[in-house]
């Protein structure tokens, strides 16, 4: 007898839905903005209670920074979940330019993966870790994006102008 089972699939199957996004931050060359997305995971297990986890986040293949939940109790668990991970982002970052013209012109789709080497705390989570590679779509335009009115002047600064 065969028994099959629903694993994460390197995440590539969570078909996250961004809900909002905040560009709240910009001091100092760093660009912070919160992602709150609602996440499902297909599969039969669950990881709750694993810590935080920091991800690598790309942008056209460019790394863009890196993100970390805000929920790290959360964890992944079965079914469906609401998701916040803060993104870290240096204004040096060429990924940065594209990723505000993106919000700016409607839409950005942003590679998250968990290639960085702080990924989980715990080592037994880390190789699996290491395997995710999920992209996330945002063509909202600026429906759902908020920004931190002090920030527009370096967001311009970043575009060129």
């Amino acid at each position: 007898q065969t028994l099959s089972l629903v694993g994460f699939n390197k995440f590539q199957d969570l078909d996250p839905k961004v809900q909002h996004i905040d560009l709240w931050g910009c001091r100092d060359g760093i660009y912070e903005m919160d992602v709150n997305a609602s996440v499902y995971n297909p599969s039969t297990m669950g990881l709750q209670g694993i810590g935080p986890l920091n991800m690598s986040v790309y942008y056209n293949s460019s790394y863009l920074g890196y993100a970390y939940s805000e929920k790290p109790d959360l964890g992944m668990p079965r079914g469906l979940s609401n998701q916040t991970f803060r993104v870290v982002m240096s204004e040096d970052s060429t990924a940065l330019q594209g990723i505000i013209t993106g919000f700016f012109s409607g839409g950005v789709e942003m590679n998250v993966r968990g290639d960085n080497p702080y990924s989980t705390e715990y080592v037994q989570f880390k190789e699996a870790i290491s395997k995710v590679n999920m992209t996330i779509e945002y063509d909202n335009g600026l429906n759902d994006v908020s920004f931190n009115t002090s920030c527009v002047s370096n967001f311009l600064t970043v575009l060129g102008y």
